[in-house]
């Protein structure tokens, strides 16, 4: 089992990486819940430090408007989405 992470600079690749786990290890059903966050936690180091400065362009409040924002930002673009929410999210507050 691997996993990899890219890290675009605009649409050049700046930096590959990748994470192995052999298939044929009988630890690999046994993982410890550490293990399991190790790559986790290299590839958020990576990203903080490839991207220090980033910010999240979708407006939101709470848990529940910051998740729809972000499933109608796989559809369009952030400013339209922040065009559409605003009066969404002040018509309906709860799910």
């Amino acid at each position: 089992m691997s996993i990899c992470v890219e890290i675009y600079d605009k649409h050049r690749c700046i930096r590959h990486t990748c994470f192995f786990k052999s298939m044929t290890s009988p630890s690999l059903t046994q993982e410890t819940h550490l293990e399991k966050k190790q790559p986790i936690a290299m590839i958020i180091r990576m990203l903080n430090r490839t991207y220090p400065d980033t910010t999240l362009a979708l407006n939101f409040t709470n848990p529940l408007e910051l998740l729809i924002a972000l499933i109608l930002a796989a559809q369009c673009t952030d400013i339209l989405v922040n065009q559409v929410t605003a009066p969404l999210f002040e018509k309906y507050r709860t799910a």
